[in-house]
């Protein structure tokens, strides 16, 4: 759900801002905007982001009992 409405809210707010600046500035400023938004997004998620649970080693003890 997070992802998804992420996904709703970005493209609310990146459409009129891309517009803006297209029409304000030309396409390069668009481009660079969306440049320069895209490599601090990558390195936030580099630095924060983390596997799920489902990508986790398991435990030994668990192993174990399935055995």
């Amino acid at each position: 759900a997070l992802q998804i409405s992420g996904a709703a809210l970005g493209t609310l707010i990146a459409g009129p801002v891309g517009t803006w600046l297209i029409t304000s500035f030309g396409w390069r400023s668009a481009f660079a905007a969306l440049a320069v938004t895209s490599v601090v997004w990558s390195a936030i998620w580099w630095k924060v982001g983390r596997d799920g649970p489902y990508g986790a080693a398991r435990p030994a003890r668990d192993r174990a009992a399935r055995d």
